[in-house]
């Protein structure tokens, strides 16, 4: 973006299938979580963040990152993110690394936030991302940092903008 205006192209990024299945009461058959995968794809949808590699004793909803990465089946141009958050999530990722394009890596610009999220502080989860991104590129992988809670927080409230701008800025 510019001073004299916004940016000349946006690039969305769709985050339904790992962020919204994550969050649904009832496990989704990995089976029904390809098949709108596939979809997505076929609907001029670029860029879909498709699976993250959690623990699955934490979010058992997504226990089955692999199965799906292996099962969808998407037209060329289609770029694939995975979202890992932390050092043993990067290496099971990259154990697949030919089945997606990008890494999306994240923390929470508060600290409350990304205690509950991440079980660690903000400068501890910055460290992490200090290795972690170089390692991503490395292996010759896009990736998308991603910083939650930059609008508000629902345990802090108002987040401080230039909390935000250190963190984006490290």
């Amino acid at each position: 973006m510019t001073a004299s205006g916004p940016p000349e192209r946006v690039r969305v990024r769709e985050v339904g299938p790992r962020d919204g299945f994550q969050n649904e009461p009832e496990r989704i058959a990995t089976k029904d979580k390809v098949r709108l995968i596939d979809a997505l794809a076929r609907t001029g949808l670029r860029r879909i963040e498709v699976a993250s590699f959690v623990r699955p004793d934490v979010i058992p909803q997504l226990d089955d990152a692999i199965d799906v990465l292996h099962g969808i089946d998407v037209p060329d141009g289609v770029e694939l993110t995975v979202l890992v958050p932390n050092e043993r999530g990067l290496a099971t990722a990259l154990e697949h690394r030919d089945r997606f394009h990008e890494v999306a890596v994240f923390l929470s610009a508060s600290e409350t936030h990304n205690r509950k999220n991440v079980n660690r502080g903000v400068d501890e989860s910055l460290q992490t991302l200090e290795r972690m991104i170089p390692a991503i590129r490395e292996h010759g992988l896009r990736c998308a940092a991603v910083i939650a809670t930059s609008f508000g927080c629902p345990y802090e409230g108002v987040v401080d903008p230039g909390r935000v701008i250190e963190i984006a800025g490290r």
